[in-house]
């Protein structure tokens, strides 16, 4: 990075295009990179989470999961489903999937209910099917969700012994208990029976997952991963940083060392495109 820096006819752009060459950020799109299949690592985070999600399953339960973006609760949900509770369904929500109609369609693909009836008609009837088949409803990223849904939501957990649980990010308990109208919600928030608010990976957490991404990672290494999985992005960003420094260190042949992931992480910063 030093002999690029001192080239001062080059702009901050034409820099950064440099190191990405000189670092061999770039690979033929069929090219599977070595750090993208470590698996699952569990850590005290989906620990946390798998046992809001097993007691809302066997109770039956309302529960809410609060985390920043970032410290694996999909992963987590999706390897609960896995391992523990493959008939639980996991409904991934986001700005384009948080009507009623959308929410409905997933649940009822999920159930294999459902027709060409109206959202009444179809909301009846997967209730009436849940009331007979009891399942675990994990809602992922549930702070997209309307007030309407949540409703709809509370009325399946009304009417049958669904276990329910919301995971989503801050904002969804602002929503909910922390602002001037969360009154309204006061029929949905007083099910909630169990209420989880995720911290920072710890320490040891952030070095099972990097030491199972690469396993001869340097003190220093180790350090500047967890500073950066404890500053925004969490533990998603630190294990891109440290995936983009390996497909380096194996296209390259350059030593996978801190000077490495602090080239790679100014690369990862710059609004180029090409990482």
């Amino acid at each position: 990075m030093a002999e690029i820096a001192q080239k001062k006819d080059m702009s901050y752009a034409e820099r950064m295009e440099a190191l990405r060459v000189s670092r061999g950020f770039f690979r033929p799109p069929e090219e599977k990179l070595p750090f993208q299949d470590f698996g699952f690592v569990e850590t005290s985070i989906s620990k946390t989470i798998w046992g809001v999600l097993n007691h809302c399953k066997e109770t039956p339960d309302m529960g809410l999961i609060i985390g920043s973006s970032g410290l694996g609760k999909t992963i987590a949900e999706r390897e609960y489903k896995n391992q523990q509770e493959p008939r639980a369904i996991i409904v991934p929500c986001s700005i384009i999937t948080r009507s009623l109609g959308a929410i409905l369609s997933r649940l009822t693909l999920e159930t294999g209910r459902g027709g060409m009836g109206s959202n009444y008609y179809n909301a009846e009837d997967l209730i009436q099917h849940l009331e007979n088949s009891p399942r675990l409803l994990i809602f992922d990223d549930s702070h997209f969700l309307k007030f309407e849904i949540f409703e709809f939501i509370r009325t399946i957990f009304d009417r049958s012994k669904c276990g329910v649980v919301f995971l989503g990010q801050e904002v969804l308990y602002d929503k909910m208990l922390g602002n001037k109208k969360s009154y309204i919600w006061d029929q949905l928030t007083s099910r909630v029976g169990i209420h989880q608010r995720l911290g920072a990976p710890t320490k040891e957490d952030i070095e099972l997952i990097c030491r199972k991404i690469y396993s001869d990672l340097d003190t220093k290494c180790l350090e500047y991963l967890t500073n950066r999985a404890l500053g925004p992005g969490k533990l998603r960003a630190a294990v891109k940083l440290l995936g983009k420094a390996i497909q380096a260190h194996t296209r390259k042949g350059i030593s996978l060392d801190v000077k490495l992931l602090r080239d790679v992480d100014e690369l990862l910063s710059f609004k180029g495109g090409w990482l």
